[in-house]
């Protein structure tokens, strides 16, 4: 009877082995996080955990959370058409409003209807853990905001902006973008409209279809656009995902050198056709020397990429422009010290007919003190400017860029800091401020090769010291020992005979010392 009971086993294990092996596998998901404008709404979990049923695994957000658990779950292994799928993904999923296909909660791929793509373990209870970080629209980055086992795919730490300690330029707080695509002749009326207002556009560029009967010609570009930005669009406008890796490299380097050669600067954006692109894409864009790709994948916010330059490379605009004027409005009322930025995106070709919306929204929205109209590249070449300032000690910051000025907070208003340039600081807004004579240091230029500056004001009489020092602490040089007058100083001096490498300077009054960092670079 033993040996009848034991075979009948084997018999099962050899006749459904995958159903005996998964038996015990669960998945248990957490969404933290969520804004508060989804409190109480239901959503559903749809994907290969639960045979794309739309409705059947339901959680209602609660306290900005979702919870879901799914017993006896079969994993089966993504297929070829799952797009950047991790090494022996299994399970692919989505979060949408129950009973809908809507989406509401996307993973941070533009493919596959951007789902989630994971690599769960069999035998297991799976924990999943996902950041929705509070986003309006949140669009999770997989590989930093999510975990599973406890384990995250990417601890990089993720290169943020303080919003409300940096603005944009000349301390304006809200930018505007208007990006359009497939160079359509209609392009034509709407320039005059954007040159009408004051606001800049970016026109991304088919150049396959330069001179069609419905497109402008390749000899427009360079006058029709010349207050504008020009971005790639490839050549023929394809999925990028399903192109060869050679034909990849045409559709994207091809147009980004005819472009070139028809307006005379780097074009370093692009809009993706379609609004989607793999990992082959992003690579290939930062080999060319792209800094940024936008999608067509809406927030429904301002928001700023949230880790830089990596996000600009898969950018999600603000909302299409049939929801410009609302999102527009709102911009104008913006009245926080937060920077802002409606990042609008279209075709001028749906706007044959009738111009009057949109041109009714840039009425409203140009010819405004408070708003930066920018260049999707300027706007990306700032982000990327103020993500990349560095701290440095407790009261200094360095901006590295060698040709963008970043703007910064401080308790004495907007200050610029220009390329190259260190900032030494008193108090940053939100940051107590230390009682000193010096309300501001600047030190340019940063790098240096031969004579620097060093430009401060006192608020009242003081005692000025300053000294350079190397990194063993060790005094290089003695510069200044002076009684100064309240006011704004400036000293110049010449460090053309110290050798390369990284010096502290140090200016001292009588009730405080601010440092900053020099690089003497011959």
């Amino acid at each position: 009877m033993k040996r009848k009971i034991n075979t009948l086993i084997l018999f099962l294990i050899v006749l459904c082995p995958f159903s005996l092996i998964n038996a015990e596998t669960s998945v248990k998901i957490r969404i933290v996080n969520l804004p508060t404008g989804f409190e109480g709404q239901s959503i559903a979990l749809t994907g290969s955990l639960n045979n794309w049923n739309n409705s059947s695994n339901a959680a209602t957000v609660t306290n900005n959370e979702l919870n879901y658990y799914l017993d006896d779950v079969e994993l089966t292994p993504l297929t070829d058409d799952w797009i950047d799928r991790p090494e022996n993904a299994n399970a692919g999923f989505r979060f949408v409003k129950s009973g809908t296909w809507e989406s509401m909660i996307r993973a941070y791929f533009q493919t596959n209807d951007c789902n989630f793509r994971l690599t769960l373990t069999s035998d297991i209870e799976n924990d999943i853990v996902i950041d929705a970080l509070g986003e309006d629209m949140p669009i999770v980055d997989q590989e930093k905001d999510l975990t599973i086992n406890g384990v995250k795919a990417d601890n990089t730490p993720k290169n943020t902006i303080d919003i409300s300690k940096f603005s944009f330029p000349n301390g304006k707080w809200k930018a505007l973008i208007m990006s359009y695509d497939d160079n359509g002749y209609q392009d034509r009326d709407l320039v005059k409209i954007f040159n009408k207002y004051n606001i800049v556009g970016s026109f991304n560029i088919n150049t396959g279809f330069l001179g069609n009967s419905d497109k402008i010609t390749a000899d427009e570009v360079k006058t029709l656009y010349a207050d504008h930005e020009v971005a790639i669009h490839t050549v023929s406008h394809p999925y990028l995902e399903k192109e060869s890796d050679d034909d990849l490299y045409h559709q994207i380097a091809d147009c980004q050198k005819t472009l070139e050669e028809l307006v005379g600067y780097s074009v370093i954006g692009i809009a993706y056709p379609f609004g989607t692109y793999d990992e082959r894409t992003l690579k290939l864009l930062e080999d060319l020397g792209v800094i940024y790709g936008r999608t067509t994948v809406n927030t429904f916010s301002f928001q700023i990429a949230k880790d830089l330059p990596h996000d600009l490379l898969r950018w999600n605009p603000t909302c299409h422009d049939s929801s410009a004027d609302y999102f527009g409005g709102k911009l104008i009322d913006w009245d926080k010290e937060e920077m802002a930025l409606l990042h609008i995106w279209g075709h001028s070709w749906e706007h044959t007919d009738n111009w009057t919306s949109l041109e009714n929204f840039c009425k409203k929205i140009g010819n405004r003190d408070d708003i930066w109209y920018a260049q999707a590249k300027d706007v990306a070449a700032y982000l990327i400017a103020v993500g990349n300032v560095e701290e440095f000690g407790t009261d200094s910051l360095y901006n590295p860029s060698e040709e963008t000025s970043v703007w910064l907070k401080t308790d004495d208003g907007i200050k610029e800091i220009k390329p190259g340039q260190t900032y030494i600081y008193s108090g940053i807004n939100g940051i107590k401020k230390n009682k000193s004579e010096i309300s501001e240091i600047s030190l340019y230029p940063n790098p240096v090769d031969t004579d620097f500056s060093a430009a401060y004001c006192l608020k009242q009489p003081s005692q000025v010291r300053i000294s350079l020092y190397d990194l063993s602490g060790k005094t290089v040089l003695n510069i200044l020992n002076n009684k100064q007058d309240a006011g704004q100083h400036t000293l110049t001096y010449d460090i053309s005979d110290l050798q390369e490498g990284k010096y502290l300077l140090v200016v001292n009054s009588d009730k405080n010392n601010r440092t900053g960092r020099m690089l003497i670079k011959k």
